[in-house]
């Protein structure tokens, strides 16, 4: 994550709310009365969370509760396994605009690329994450986390190129890195790393949504009796 928020690096928490309330400030529009502006802080964040699912119908208190990280008030909360994410899918659908509540989520996947191109995404892992435990080296039973983190973030380079510049931390972590183990990928031959990592992330985004859109599928039509192929059109659309 240091590669991603270098600023925040060995910064006490409350530093790191201090630096959140005054980005949100800075960032009103400047005809927003003193007043006003001082309402919002770092909290503001989770308040517009809770209360953008508090507004959508069908959440229970604990699908937001569990998903906020708040408590019921309820001797219930003694019983329910915090650990535990299932109950917070419904809300975490509504956060990202999913009305399809119930539909499972999934991950960015590396095996998008193609799995002939495994040996190149397991250098780039260790090129961009600095692991030493055994579990998360190669063969380890929790390399597949490694993998998930490098799909996420190959994933959203595109866009966060587009939004933050080449000069962003992400993107020039991810470049740095693409370039020093000299990103290659046989589907596209001739093309520099970076351009490679481009379009990896066009790649793992479109099998994203396409993944995600079935699973939409599958929650809207449980027992398989509704036309899939008019509900798939429906929800591309």
């Amino acid at each position: 994550m240091n590669a991603v928020f270098p600023s925040l690096n060995q910064v006490q928490d409350k530093a790191v709310a201090k630096k959140l309330t005054n980005a949100i400030r800075t960032n009103l529009p400047d005809d927003i009365p003193n007043h006003v502006r001082d309402r919002f802080s770092a909290k503001s964040l989770r308040k517009g969370g809770t209360t953008t699912v508090s507004m959508v119908g069908g959440l229970s208190i604990f699908n937001v509760s569990l998903r906020t990280g708040h408590s019921t008030g309820t001797t219930v909360d003694n019983y329910i396994d915090p650990s535990n994410p299932v109950t917070s899918f419904p809300a975490a659908n509504a956060l990202h605009g999913v009305t399809t509540l119930t539909a499972l989520p999934v991950l960015p996947e590396m095996n998008a690329v193609g799995r002939h191109n495994r040996p190149q995404w397991e250098a780039l892992i260790d090129r961009v994450f600095a692991v030493n435990v055994p579990h998360f080296m190669p063969d380890g039973r929790h390399r597949v986390i490694l993998e998930v983190c490098l799909a996420s973030m190959i994933h959203h380079n595109e866009s966060v190129l587009e939004k933050c510049g080449a000069q962003s931390p992400f993107v020039t972590k991810l470049t740095e890195a693409a370039t020093e183990v000299r990103l290659r990928d046989d589907a596209h031959p001739g093309l520099a790393p970076p351009i490679v990592l481009l379009e990896w992330s066009k790649t793992i985004r479109s099998d994203f949504e396409m993944r995600s859109c079935l699973e939409r599928i599958k929650a809207m039509d449980p027992d398989g009796t509704r036309d899939k192929t008019l509900m798939a059109r429906w929800l591309v659309i």
